[in-house]
């Protein structure tokens, strides 16, 4: 079976470079070797999974192209690459970047990543790299409960606890009804 995986691979079809790419995984070189064929091929979690690895220096990577890969496949739609790059630009010292981290984390959040989303309505809540807004908040957490993020409920909870805001209160009596 593993032949004929090679021989599909080495013919050019992305989801077998990508299937030996996995099972690959012990010699990196090999792997990744057939992770930038599929990725070259159009395979969307191979342009990420490449990506990401370069970008960490694997194989002597160049961390710039590995950046390239994973963003090419967050514009495509891949929620997870999305989210690497946002934790990439937000929690990288060296490569601190807000707004562009931000944007990343935005767009894995509408992408249906709850984490994504509850750590952006957390962002809005406590004024962090973002003007502080509970009604933004607020929308995030209940997204985020939305897209399968059960705990983002306590955090929703709270701003109907604690605010102020006359909307935020009549959005919240909603919430009840």
């Amino acid at each position: 079976a593993l032949d004929w995986l090679k021989e599909a691979a080495d013919a050019g079809l992305a989801d077998a470079q990508y299937e030996l790419a996995s099972i690959l995984i012990s010699d990196i070189g090999e792997a990744l070797r057939y992770l930038q064929m599929a990725a070259e091929n159009g395979h969307l979690f191979a342009a990420s999974d490449f990506g990401i690895a370069i970008s960490w220096g694997l194989n002597g990577g160049n961390p710039a192209t590995g950046l390239k890969w994973v963003q090419h496949s967050a514009a495509l739609g891949d929620v997870d690459a999305a989210a690497f790059l946002s934790v990439y630009y937000l929690l990288n010292g060296e490569n601190f970047d807000s707004e562009t981290g931000l944007n990343w984390l935005a767009k894995a959040s509408d992408l249906g990543d709850s984490f994504s989303s509850r750590v952006l309505g957390d962002l809005y809540l406590s004024g962090d790299l973002v003007e502080q807004s509970e009604s933004k908040a607020l929308t995030l957490f209940e997204l985020a409960v939305e897209q399968g993020d059960d705990s983002a409920t306590v955090s929703a909870d709270l701003v109907c606890t604690f605010s102020n805001d006359p909307t935020i209160q009549e959005r919240c009596d909603l919430r009840l009804d």
